[in-house]
């Protein structure tokens, strides 16, 4: 089976949470608590908290990140949030570097 989705045009208000892998191409304002991969889209934002085994950022994200495993940041991503634990950080980016992100052990 695949990711859940949020489509382009849609938007969610409130607290999101999944075992499953997420894919959010539309908005969330709010949380989002994901046990598997959880990917902004390019197309794809999310205002509040994003927590995730695996996040992938390729678009915007406000608030907190909290990647219990991985975070990836993508090149033309719009990353203004404060990383509040991430064991590994990638920043794939030309424009944001690793000391850009805001770091905090939680």
């Amino acid at each position: 089976m695949g990711p859940s989705v949020i489509g382009p045009d849609d938007e969610f208000r409130g607290n999101l949470k999944t075992r499953d892998a997420i894919e959010i191409h539309g908005a969330v304002r709010g949380e989002v608590h994901c046990r598997a991969e959880l990917t902004v889209c390019p197309d794809g934002e999310v205002e509040g908290l994003t927590e995730g085994n695996h996040v992938i950022v390729q678009g915007r994200v406000q608030g907190q990140v909290q990647a219990s495993r991985q975070l990836e940041i993508h090149a033309g991503a719009k990353f203004q949030a404060e990383v509040v634990y991430q064991p590994e950080v990638l920043v794939l980016s030309s424009k944001l570097t690793i000391d850009d992100v805001q770091r905090k052990q939680g």
